[in-house]
């Protein structure tokens, strides 16, 4: 038994994570979430609130997951688990193709499974974690390639790098020194150009076709991004780092600091990791929490790779020392995720959207307007927009909505007051939920007339 359970361990761990994870899935929806899901459900039927500048490969994998299972955030979310997991396993596989000791591989992997923010996004219905086990298999398929020089690998590490890239724009960063190396090869250049030209293709002839510009969601994704959005300090991210990475970091940088010229898949991870790092620092404006975990199987993976050297170095007493040091860092990192699943618990007895949307008798393909609209678009399947204006001219222009929806505080601030006094609109619905916000529900009266 003690031999099977050493054997198969890393099944083991991923059965538990996945056992851990599924603790979340039915949670409510972020706000990207819900824009993702309404996508994805127009895969498979009609839905009426679209985004269609959104990461492309997410919907379309859900929405093709949704043919046969059930269509609601519960299996989309499930869904998600396995992407989570698919990334716990190529770490496992990278960990293993530099031969870490098997202690030090559980322990990373216990930490890496832990992070507080792989626990909050390892559900969620958004293209990061799918974009990063799709990177990971990509550089670890790349990997096989140069020791195998099969066209196996040498398809599988470019379709993986086009999946990476369909899931999440940016991730694709990790291509450039993947492509340099590659080029140095002056090998089997011109098939792997052909096969990532072939596997764009449906998104570059859809686009062209709908749009007229090949690359239209990136160009439009930009635009958004600019327009809406101001640059942030890199600063944001250091109470993220410190809660995922504390002491992990250190090991890392001990993981780093000792490369060598021989050294060839940590050489091209840490230059991987430096192309991100750079990326994210100074060319992405904001600096989300989520944005980091790009980062994250680096880190672990450099911080194997510090535990090893320490262990070498610190000789006889080094495994016990190193046992030590994980059994204190995974003290502290499940005590970041209790902390997290504590926070979490707390933030789900306020479901508001689901709660008002179960309430209202709002048929499909209506028109609403609201402070919180994305929500009301995926749970209500109606053309769902923002109340970006207090002036109703201006915002029943050129087509009235049939309803709005104000949260009092919403996502966007509005004079609450303009709504309340128009003589266009008749208050059907006011009352507060069971997180304390005010939800005040308005009928568009289309039997007077509407000054434009």
């Amino acid at each position: 038994m003690d031999v099977q359970i050493k054997k198969y361990w890393i099944v083991i761990l991923l059965i538990g994570f996945a056992l851990l994870y599924a603790t979340y899935v039915g949670s409510h929806e972020y706000w990207d979430e819900a824009v993702y899901l309404s996508n994805a459900r127009d895969k498979v039927n009609q839905s009426y609130f679209l985004e269609d500048f959104r990461f492309p490969l997410l919907e379309y994998t859900v929405g093709f997951f949704w043919l046969f299972f059930p269509l609601s955030t519960i299996s989309a979310q499930s869904l998600m688990i396995v992407f989570s997991l698919w990334s716990i396993w190529i770490l496992y596989v990278l960990l293993k193709e530099e031969k870490i000791p098997t202690p030090i591989q559980i322990g990373i992997l216990l930490l890496y499974g832990l992070m507080p923010l792989l626990l909050e996004w390892s559900f969620r219905a958004y293209g990061d974690i799918p974009s990063i086990a799709a990177m990971m298999m990509s550089i670890y398929a790349y990997i096989r390639y140069t020791k195998t020089k099969t066209s196996f690998w040498l398809y599988m590490w470019v379709a993986m790098a086009v999946v990476s890239f369909l899931f999440r724009f940016s991730t694709i960063l990790f291509i450039i020194p993947l492509g340099i190396h590659f080029l140095s090869g002056k090998k089997d250049i011109l098939k792997a150009i052909l096969a990532g030209l072939l596997l764009l293709s449906p998104w570059l002839i859809f686009n062209y076709i709908t749009y007229g510009n090949p690359l239209w969601d990136l160009t439009a994704q930009g635009s958004v991004i600019l327009e809406y959005t101001t640059m942030q300090s890199v600063s944001e991210w250091i109470p993220a780092l410190q809660q995922n990475f504390h002491y992990i970091l250190l090991l890392s940088m001990i993981g780093l600091v000792t490369l060598k010229k021989k050294d060839h898949l940590p050489l091209l991870l840490a230059s991987i990791l430096l192309i991100h790092v750079l990326f994210h620092s100074f060319v992405v404006r904001l600096k989300l929490d989520r944005y980091i975990l790009v980062f994250a199987p680096f880190i672990f993976f450099f911080a194997a790779r510090g535990a090893q050297q320490l262990q070498q170095r610190l000789k006889q007493q080094g495994r016990k020392i190193i046992i030590g040091i994980f059994a204190l860092l995974i003290i502290i990192t499940t005590s970041h995720a209790i902390s997290y699943h504590q926070q979490f618990v707390q933030d789900e007895t306020c479901k508001e959207f689901y709660e008002i949307s179960t309430q209202l008798s709002i048929p499909q393909g209506a028109r609403v307007a609201s402070t919180d609209w994305a929500y009301y678009g995926w749970f209500l399947n109606v053309h769902a927009s923002a109340t970006w204006t207090s002036n109703l001219s201006d915002l029943f222009y050129p087509i009235p909505p049939d309803y709005i929806i104000l949260h009092k505080p919403g996502s966007i601030q509005v004079d609450y007051e303009a709504f309340a006094t128009s003589p266009h609109l008749e208050k059907i619905q006011q009352h507060k939920v069971n997180c304390g916000r005010e939800v005040i529900i308005y009928k568009v009266n289309t039997y007077k007339e509407i000054t434009i």
